[in-house]
């Protein structure tokens, strides 16, 4: 602060509220579509510490039994086909692109294993 300028802060204020309003606030705007995903099973323990906590938490809560591979599917919520496809190749082991992003904004149409991932990592 400059001068004697002086900020009281309303007795009604909560921080702790506040930065929960704003952090889910920031994800609604942040995250535009999903993504239907299938990780093996290097790919979920490298989810902590490889991608947003929203992620890790949208994976755990939408994973379903994988095949006989040890993959598990998912829907994860994502920024864009580019952000998204840097942000799994860090997790190892190949993940699988099924779906998506499926969004509002003019996306191209969901494809079976897009070839985003491959192109990306090539």
């Amino acid at each position: 602060m400059l001068g004697d300028e002086r900020f009281d802060r309303p007795q009604d204020f909560d921080l702790g509220v506040y930065w929960v309003f704003y952090l889910d606030d920031f994800q609604a705007r942040c995250y535009i579509g999903t993504a239907t995903v299938r990780l093996s099973p290097r790919g979920r323990r490298r989810l902590l510490g490889n991608v947003a906590l929203a992620v890790v938490r949208a994976f755990g809560s939408t994973a379903t039994a994988g095949g006989d591979d040890g993959r598990v599917e998912a829907v994860i919520p994502v920024e864009g086909t580019e952000h998204a496809c840097c942000e799994l190749l860090r997790l190892g082991g190949m993940p699988r692109w099924l779906h998506g992003p499926n969004s509002p904004r003019s996306w191209p149409p969901p494809q079976r294993y897009s070839p985003e991932p491959t192109r990306t990592r090539a």
